[in-house]
């Protein structure tokens, strides 16, 4: 509510503003060129893109990363004064080109929001390579507890080096990658605690444990 209620006010404050830049280009008088009109669109625009950017960064403050909102605010404000600063102090250097003066804002827009998307974008990667390695990490510390307990469980000291290596193999896999081997891995684990339980023959044993290293270089 409170984030709702905050955005809420900053799209006031730009209507606000927006109002105050209106009525103060119509109610000044002063001689205005075919530029001066479209230097007064692109403050405008960048006032609508600053005010509203804003907003929907205080609307979804919660879901953001502070670095994302520093980010954010920063090119929305460069944008805010790069834009007035061009529109208000330099359209004279435009030799009454509205077109050049047209481009040049066109282009700076452009730039602010291809900027934006990139951060956005490499954001989404990074966080969704977060979310793949905190699931991955997870999964392989089970793996590797349950090698843990297949060595607590039935004491088999003549196995306790293999099942070490096995632990170890487990802990150097990519931890940052998904794969579908670790599905099988897990069932030939629960395949060699059955072998434990069943005190099944060292020939079997041993077939499994080496399966289970094949699969873990496989998977990388």
């Amino acid at each position: 509510m409170l984030l709702y209620r905050r955005s809420k006010i900053t799209l006031i404050v730009g209507v606000i503003v927006f109002i105050a830049t209106v009525m103060a280009y119509l109610f000044i008088p002063t001689e205005r060129l075919g530029e001066d009109n479209v230097a007064f669109f692109f403050i405008l625009i960048a006032e609508i893109y600053f005010f509203a950017g804003i907003a929907k960064i205080e609307n979804t403050q919660k879901k953001q990363s502070s670095l994302f909102r520093v980010v954010s605010f920063t090119l929305l404000t460069f944008y805010l004064i790069a834009a007035v600063v061009l529109n208000t102090t330099i359209p004279s250097l435009f030799d009454k080109s509205s077109l050049a003066l047209i481009l040049t804002n066109i282009g700076l827009l452009a730039v602010v929001s291809l900027c934006l998307y990139v951060f956005v974008h490499m954001r989404k990667r990074v966080r969704e390579q977060y979310r793949l390695t905190k699931v991955v990490t997870e999964r392989l510390n089970e793996l590797i507890h349950r090698v843990d307990l297949l060595r607590e469980a039935y004491h088999r000291e003549e196995y306790f080096v293999q099942l070490a290596e096995l632990k170890a193999a487990i802990s150097n896999c990519d931890f940052t990658k998904d794969s579908d081997v670790d599905a099988i891995i897990d069932t030939k684990i629960n395949e060699l605690s059955k072998s434990f339980a069943l005190n099944k023959e060292h020939s079997v044993i041993d077939g499994e444990i080496d399966e289970i290293m094949q699969l873990i270089k496989q998977r990388g």
